[in-house]
């Protein structure tokens, strides 16, 4: 049996600063037997900036996947890494959500 490949990365409810490098977004990864993942990723510039924006001084909950850009090539390769390891995939799975949604109800809570 061959290893899972990714076979497509959509980019999905982008929230940019500035473009590409200060960004936000779901990242749709679909593997060639058919499972799907949505996660959750940022550049460390957007991160930050949303973090002050909401004056948290930390943050813990769904795993956020950190990119140096949010441009389809680099993506396309954090997915290709992560899908070697079916537990890292799992572990980064945030169905339905998105990274402002996530850090605004973390401030409601905290």
């Amino acid at each position: 049996m061959s290893p899972n490949r990714v076979v497509k990365v959509d980019i999905m409810e982008v929230d940019s600063l500035s473009g590409p490098e200060s960004a936000t977004g779901v990242l749709d990864v679909y593997l060639s037997d058919g499972r799907e993942f949505s996660l959750v990723a940022a550049t460390p510039a957007w991160f930050e900036d949303k973090m002050a924006k909401l004056g948290l001084d930390f943050y813990y909950g769904h795993s956020i996947l950190f990119l140096s850009s949010l441009k389809p090539d680099i993506a396309k390769k954090a997915a290709k890494e992560l899908a070697k390891d079916d537990a890292l995939l799992c572990q980064y799975d945030t169905p339905r959500t998105t990274l402002p949604r996530v850090l605004e109800e973390f401030k409601q809570r905290h």
